[in-house]
């Protein structure tokens, strides 16, 4: 609605000068109608209905000079509510919002950037508490013979000196484990120098930008499918109104030869021709009710919404503009993009298990309390700061086989590439042609139907003369029901077709979508 946004503001430009020139005249009404219109340009139509009930009070007060500028003013406003976003397209925003395969889509992608938050958040650092509470019993015992070692001293002494100052002691029995031993500490460990964090954060962001190209493979898809539904239900509506009219001719037809059969202008056989021709007529709505039936189901099934629910339709009037030429390339679809990433990820994938055999360099510092009881003092604190190298020298030949795994991928991606470049182009060839039989069709059906109606106008009048028999009526009839037939299948057909051609080309746009 940039258009709609764009007049509103140079009309805004020129709103005081309007007022200028038409409020001494009638300044109550002009004021009250340049306010209205002002305000009605940022609301929906049904406004615009509320404005024109409003206004015609109005206009019976007014002379005829006042009555065409508010007749002008509000017939610029109808022209603007016409012109607004067509039925089809609205459905097209309601599909993007409500489609259950898109969700998943956009789920996934949801996902993934998560993913790429879990990645990135292994740079920063990593702070854990722990806690240790040990309760020991028993173990391995050190014997220290620190009484065979002192006593003959001690004894010696005492001898010297005729007292016993110096009193005998026992050996040492020390236990390697406390018994009670309690450890609460915080460590901090920061990667200083690891490559694999950088190549598993690069992998993760290529795997984000592939779910968000899903996210538009899908968009794109959608748009194809639920243009495509919405054409074949325009299709069995219009097949099912002309089934109807049929039927109302073959039932006048039935009338009419039960009147000559009545009066022994015709044989018996002719109003049993005409029961039948009306039976045909009933498996063709039954067919094309059902058709109608499914196609509903079906786009609804697209919505997401309750599959009865009823269809707001709009004619076709304006035929698709047709390509001229076949399309020079076709490395717009996201695939492509989807394949570069894949490319792009497998690389980062590579280098990381190169990297593998680099070393890596952590900081880790602890802090915390030590001792045989719960107690927070200076005493009992303690910290301690290392750097840590890893590097790993040896594992089988289990990165060589990883990186080798990564360079196979590879190969395989290049492949699908040159796959889809194939297969997309040939999909565009067979789109460009298959939209341009349907063209030719639909232009010969135009033909078709204006030589059945002639033919069938020139035979009825001639059977109403007595001139052509039932049988010439009936065939007439059939021709013209089935060019009608055959112009309505084209004409939406035109449409479907133009919609896959959309695309397997990737022309309908996505951005505001």
């Amino acid at each position: 609605m940039y258009w709609l946004a764009t007049l509103n503001y140079y009309l805004s430009l020129f709103y005081p000068y309007i007022q200028s020139l038409l409020a001494p005249a009638h300044s109550s009404y002009i004021r009250f109608i340049t306010d209205f219109f002002w305000f009605i340009l940022f609301q929906g139509f049904f406004y615009y209905l509320m404005c024109w009930f409003a206004v015609l009070l109005i206009i019976n007060k007014t002379d005829n000079t006042m009555q065409k500028t508010l007749l002008t003013l509000l017939g610029l406003l109808l022209a603007s509510s016409l012109m607004s976003q067509g039925i089809l397209d609205q459905y097209i925003e309601e599909g993007i919002k409500n489609n259950i395969s898109l969700k998943q889509a956009s789920l996934n992608f949801e996902a993934s950037l998560e993913s790429l938050n879990e990645a990135k958040g292994a740079m920063l650092p990593k702070i854990d508490f722990s806690s240790r509470y040990t309760k020991a019993n028993g173990g391995r015992n050190f014997e220290f013979p620190v009484g065979d070692l002192m006593n003959p001293v001690y004894s010696s002494l005492n001898g010297i000196i005729g007292e016993e100052q110096f009193p005998q002691i026992e050996n040492l029995s020390l236990n390697f484990n406390r018994t009670t031993d309690i450890d609460n500490k915080l460590t901090l460990t920061q990667p200083l120098f690891d490559k694999r964090i950088t190549y598993q954060k690069n992998i993760a962001e290529d795997q984000a930008k592939i779910s968000q190209v899903d996210v538009s493979i899908q968009k794109r898809l959608l748009i194809s499918q639920i243009k495509k539904a919405y054409f074949n239900y325009l299709k069995s509506v219009k097949l099912v109104e002309l089934f109807d009219s049929t039927r109302s001719l073959v039932e006048e037809n039935l009338r009419v030869s039960e009147v000559l059969y009545q009066n022994d202008k015709v044989t018996l056989d002719v109003t049993l021709r005409a029961q039948t021709e009306i039976g045909k007529v009933n498996l063709q709505i039954a067919e094309a009710q059902k058709m109608k039936n499914n196609s509903k189901a079906y786009f609804n099934f697209l919505l997401n919404k309750p599959l009865e629910s009823a269809i707001k339709t709009e004619d076709e009037t304006d035929d698709p503009t047709l390509p001229a030429a076949l399309p020079e390339s076709t490395k717009e679809r996201e695939e492509f993009s989807k394949i570069n990433l894949g490319l792009k990820a497998n690389e980062s994938e590579r280098r990381l298990y190169e990297s593998n055999n680099l070393p890596n360099i952590y900081a880790i510092a602890n802090y915390g309390f030590q001792g045989s009881e719960y107690e927070f003092s200076n005493e009992s604190d303690y910290t301690l700061a290392s750097l840590v190298l890893s590097w790993n020298l040896f594992s089988g030949f289990q990165n060589k086989a990883r990186k080798q795994q990564s360079i196979i991928k590879n190969q395989i991606l290049q492949s699908q590439e040159e796959e889809l470049s194939n297969s997309i182009q040939l999909e565009a060839i067979q789109a460009f042609y298959d939209l341009k039989e349907k063209s030719q069709n639909y232009i010969s059906t135009k033909k078709m139907i204006e030589e059945a109606k002639s033919t069938y106008d020139l035979i009825k009048r001639k059977y109403e003369e007595g001139i052509s028999s039932q049988l010439e009526l009936i065939d007439a009839r059939t021709n013209l029901t089935n060019a009608t037939i055959q112009n309505i299948i084209s004409k939406y057909d035109i449409r479907i077709s133009y919609a896959a051609y959309e695309r397997v080309t990737a022309s309908y746009p996505l951005e505001n979508l």
